[in-house]
Formats: structure tokens, C-alpha cells, sequence
């Protein structure tokens, strides 16, 4: 069972509880005044700010598996998506947040080695954006008889 955040319809304070106090009456640690825990009450780890940044890991995590190709767009991408998905996995452990961080991972890695690659390629000029033609054999001229 996950813990979800709530809120004190009291006193606003947040914190987590077991799920298994749904419907149950608990009280708030801070105002101690009781009320009934319920899914309307769910503070930002309900249905709101964290459904919301694991679907945007997810959908990042989706453009980082194509950004990977372009370094320079793969990590900002990758890394943004999964601190978003990190975030929402504290408030609510979904499946989501969960592929969306997954997705990230992957990304993440294939943007790393796909760097790598293209850093050891560039450093020995093997690289073919990046090859020097002033080492290159002159081409051989025509002979005429």
C-alpha cells in the first residue's frame, strides 16, 4: 500500500498517510482537531500537481527516447523529465510517474553513450563532421600521355 499526501481541512497542513486510514477518522498532528480521511481531501499527491508532473515525465521521457540523436537537446530534456517524475513519485507512486521516470533512465543513457561517442570520435578525427582536410592525402591528378 502507498502513502498519499494529505492536506488538514482544518489548518491546511500537509503530510502523508497510509492509504489504509481511508475513510477512517484521524487526527491533524498539528491542530489536533480529527476529520475523516478521504479522497476529496488529498492534498497535491491526489488526483493534482502530482498526476500532473508524472504525466509530464512521461511525455518528456517520450521525447527524450527521440532527443537522444542531438545531445545537446537529449539531456535537458531527459533530466527535466526525470526530476519531474522523481517529484511525483514522493506524492503518489503511480504507474505514470513510474514510466515516465523509466523513459527518462533510458533517454538519459542513450544521450550519454550517444556523447560519449561523439567526443571520442571528434577527438580522434574520425568523426565525419569534424575531419580535417588539410591531413588528407591530396587527390592524385589525372595523367595525360
Amino acid at each position: 500500500m502507498a502513502m498519499l499526501r494529505m492536506a488538514c481541512p482544518h489548518c491546511g497542513e500537509e503530510g502523508a498517510i497510509h492509504e489504509a486510514y481511508m475513510g477512517r477518522t484521524v487526527p491533524c498532528p498539528k491542530c489536533r482537531q480529527e476529520f475523516a480521511v478521504s479522497p476529496f481531501q488529498l492534498g497535491r499527491g491526489g488526483h493534482g500537481e502530482g498526476n500532473g508532473q508524472a504525466v509530464t515525465s512521461l511525455v518528456l521521457g517520450l521525447i527524450g527516447l527521440l532527443a537522444w540523436i542531438i545531445p545537446l537537446f537529449g539531456f535537458p530534456v531527459t533530466i527535466v523529465g526525470l526530476v519531474k517524475g522523481r517529484r511525483s513519485l514522493a506524492w503518489t507512486n503511480t504507474s505514470l510517474a513510474r514510466a515516465g521516470v523509466t523513459l527518462c533512465i533510458i533517454g538519459l543513457v542513450l544521450t550519454g553513450i550517444n556523447s560519449a561517442v561523439g567526443a571520442y570520435l571528434g577527438a580522434t578525427n574520425q568523426h565525419p563532421a569534424f575531419r580535417s582536410t588539410i591531413c588528407a592525402p591530396a587527390p592524385e591528378l589525372p595523367r595525360h600521355y
